[in-house]
């Protein structure tokens, strides 16, 4: 009994102070609507693996691209990102191609056991691919986003032929610096001009900050648009 007092009066914290940042995000960003938003994040609270200032700023950017936009996603997961970037689509022929191998699990080994973790906190009985399909079906967004179950590397030969150029491109797959130098190597060239590539965990201690750093080089990308944690957006030239 006091156990679950104890946790019943943590959830209400967690949520006051959600609560509370959603309302500093409508303050400080009044020209967007944060209702759409708020309803994938209260969903998502107990399910993320991610900063809510980046889900935010996923989420800034995604009502930025025109109507109609073309969206791929390296790394989908449970449908998070998926769902915040879908929500904010619009036209009916807006599309988000959710490329991810939906295992589970992570290629790189030591982080195996808290992928696996998580995802039993998430659920004991539901695997991977269907907590997305369910995630997807809360929003409303099983046409809108269109799963492609592959590793990065195999996706990009699965994606629909004559495919418009993309307008918003989220790297968020695996982070080895082989993988990362691959998703730059065979999806950047998909985004039109003007579009946007966004990385999240630009500051962790993986493949991503090398492989940015070597595009950057490279000229790859146009102007550096926004940092907000480990979430790293560039415009494309």
């Amino acid at each position: 009994m006091l156990k679950r007092f104890r946790s019943s009066l943590k959830l209400r914290k967690r949520q006051k102070e959600l609560t509370k940042k959603l309302a500093g995000l409508e303050q400080r960003f009044p020209a967007f609507d944060w209702k759409p938003f708020q309803a994938v994040t209260r969903f998502f609270s107990d399910k993320s693996m991610s900063a809510l200032e980046e889900q935010a700023y996923l989420y800034r950017l995604a009502c930025q691209i025109p109507p109609d936009a073309t969206v791929i996603e390296i790394g989908s997961w449970i449908g998070h990102s998926t769902c915040i970037i879908g929500v904010a689509l619009r036209g009916a022929n807006a599309r988000i191609y959710a490329i991810d191998a939906f295992t589970g699990t992570t290629t790189i080994a030591h982080e195996v056991p808290y992928y696996k973790n998580f995802l039993a906190k998430v659920s004991s009985t539901l695997s991977q691919r269907e907590l997305f399909d369910r995630h997807l079906a809360q929003f409303h967004l099983q046409d809108k986003a269109l799963a492609v179950a592959a590793d990065s590397a195999q996706a990009a030969g699965l994606l629909p032929p004559g495919l418009p150029g993309a307008d918003l491109l989220f790297i968020d797959g695996g982070h080895a610096l082989d993988v990362v130098r691959k998703d730059v190597e065979l999806y950047v060239p998909l985004v039109k001009s003007g579009g946007v590539v966004v990385f999240h965990d630009f500051s962790s201690e993986c493949g991503v900050p090398t492989a940015v750093w070597e595009e950057i080089q490279r000229g790859t990308f146009g102007d550096l648009i926004g940092i907000y944690a480990t979430l790293l957006a560039f415009r494309k030239a």
